[in-house]
C-alpha cells in the first residue's frame, strides 16, 4: 500500500509537472508572441525615428544651406540664421534704397536691390559718358588754351624784340641828339660871338644917332611934359611918336626911363584918326624922359610912321602898377624868380594865384606827363581855368619878353 501510494504521488507530480510544463510552454508562446509584437512595434517605431530623424537631418542641411547663403547666424557651431536680425537688416537696407519701402523677405529686398543696382548702372554709365564728354571738352579746352599760350609766348617774344630794337633805336637817337646839342653849342658860341659884334656895331650907331636926337630934345621935352599930364586908360595910346627918320628908320617917342620904359621893348605903331596899324617899332636907347627906337617892320610904305602916330603895347601901362601870374614847367633860360625880377623892372608884379586883380597870365614851357610824356593841355591847369573864367589876358612868355625887351 505503501507503494501505491508513492506511485500514486509521483504521478501526480508527474501530471502536476506536465500541466506546468504545458503552463510553462503555453505562457513561454504567449510571452514570445507578445515579445515578437514588442519586438516588432519596437523596429517600426525605430524605422519612424529613422525615418524623421532623416528627414529632420535633411530639414536641418537644407537650413544649414540657407543660412549659409543668407547668413546672420549666431556664433555657436550648427547656428541657424536669426529671423529677427533678418527683419532688422531688411528694415536698415530699406532706408538704403528708394525702392525698398518695407520688404518682407529677402526676395523682395533683392528684386528692389537689384532695381535700384540697375538705375544706379544706368546713371553711372550716363555719368561716365558725361565725364568722358567733359573730359574730352576739358582736353580741348587745355589745347586751346596751349595753343592761346604758345600764341601769346610768340607775341612776347616778339614784342620783347620789337623793345628791344625801341631801345638801340632810342640810344642811337640819343646819341644823335646828343651830337646835335654839341654842335648847337658850337653855333650858340658863334651866334654869341655875333652878337657882341652886332652890339659892337650898334654902339657906333647909337653914337651917330646922337647928333641927331639934340635937334630934337626940346620939342620932345615939350610933347613930354604934354603927354603925361594925360590920364591914361586901358583903351588909349600908351605913348606917340615925336619924330621920326624914315632913311635912318628910327625915331623918338615920348616915353622914357620915368615912365619904366627899357630898351627892347616893341610897341605897333597906328595912326591917330583910323587906329589904322602902321608898323612896329622896337625900343633901343632909353633916356629920363624920351626913348630913341628903331622901325623894325611898316604896314605901307606910302603911308609911313609919322610924327604924332600913336605907340601901343599890350603889356604895357606906365600909369599903374600891373600884376601877373607865371604858369609854365620852366621859362626858357630864366628860372621863375629871374622872370619875376625882370618883369619888376618893367612895373609888373607877380604873384602865385590867379585873381580879379591879375592883369596877365604868362604861359611858360608846357607841362609834360612824367608817365607817357605826352604833352598836357593849358586847359588842364587851375591857373589857366581861373584866367579863362576872370577874362585875364593870357600871353606866351616869349611875346611878353619881347614886347616887354626882355
Amino acid at each position: 500500500m505503501y507503494h501505491r501510494q508513492r506511485g500514486a504521488v509521483s504521478l501526480m507530480w508527474l501530471i502536476a509537472t506536465g500541466v506546468i510544463a504545458l503552463l510553462s510552454l503555453g505562457f513561454a508562446f504567449l510571452s514570445q508572441q507578445a515579445f515578437s509584437k514588442e519586438r516588432d512595434a519596437k523596429d517600426t517605431a525605430r524605422q519612424q525615428a529613422q525615418t524623421k530623424e532623416t528627414q529632420r537631418q535633411e530639414i536641418n542641411d537644407k537650413a544649414l544651406e540657407i543660412t549659409r547663403v543668407v547668413g546672420f547666424a549666431g556664433t555657436e557651431a550648427g547656428s541657424l540664421s536669426n529671423a529677427d536680425t533678418i527683419k532688422g537688416k531688411l528694415q536698415d537696407l530699406a532706408s538704403q534704397f528708394p525702392s525698398l519701402s518695407s520688404p518682407v523677405n529677402l526676395q523682395e529686398a533683392l528684386n528692389g536691390v537689384s532695381t535700384d543696382y540697375n538705375g544706379a548702372t544706368t546713371q553711372i554709365r550716363n555719368l561716365t559718358a558725361d565725364v568722358e564728354r567733359l573730359t574730352n571738352e576739358l582736353a580741348s579746352a587745355q589745347a586751346a588754351y596751349n595753343q592761346s599760350l604758345s600764341e601769346k609766348d610768340g607775341q612776347i617774344r616778339d614784342l620783347t624784340g620789337q623793345l628791344e630794337d625801341a631801345r638801340n633805336r632810342a640810344a642811337n637817337d640819343v646819341a644823335a641828339l646828343e651830337r646835335t646839342r654839341d654842335a648847337l653849342r658850337v653855333q650858340v658860341r658863334d651866334q654869341q660871338n655875333a652878337v657882341t659884334e652886332m652890339r659892337a656895331l650898334k654902339d657906333e650907331a647909337e653914337r651917330q644917332a646922337n647928333a641927331e636926337k639934340q635937334t630934337l630934345v626940346q620939342r620932345n621935352n615939350i610933347l613930354s611934359d604934354r603927354l603925361n599930364s594925360v590920364s591914361r586908360s586901358a583903351d588909349t595910346a600908351d605913348g606917340a611918336v615925336l619924330a621920326v627918320s624914315g632913311e635912318l628908320m628910327k625915331g623918338w617917342m615920348d616915353l622914357g626911363q620915368v615912365d619904366r620904359i627899357r630898351a627892347g621893348m616893341v610897341f605897333q605903331v597906328r595912326n591917330t584918326r583910323n587906329n589904322a596899324l602902321k608898323g612896329e617899332v622896337r625900343v633901343v636907347q632909353v633916356e629920363e624922359k624920351t626913348s630913341q627906337f628903331e622901325i623894325i617892320s611898316q604896314a605901307d610904305r606910302f603911308d609911313p610912321i609919322a610924327e604924332e602916330d600913336a605907340l601901343f603895347n599890350d603889356l604895357y601901362d606906365g600909369t599903374r602898377e600891373l600884376v601877373a601870374v607865371l604858369l609854365g614847367d620852366g621859362f626858357g633860360k630864366y628860372s621863375e624868380d629871374d622872370v619875376k625880377a625882370l618883369l619888376s623892372q618893367v612895373g609888373i608884379r607877380v604873384q602865385s594865384d590867379v585873381t580879379r586883380e591879375v592883369d596877365y597870365l604868362v604861359l611858360g614851357t608846357p607841362f609834360f606827363d612824367e608817365d607817357t610824356g605826352e604833352l598836357l593841355p593849358w586847359d588842364n591847369q587851375e591857373a589857366y581855368k581861373a584866367a579863362t573864367s576872370n577874362s585875364v589876358q593870357i600871353v606866351p612868355f616869349r611875346d611878353a619878353m619881347a614886347w616887354l625887351g626882355l
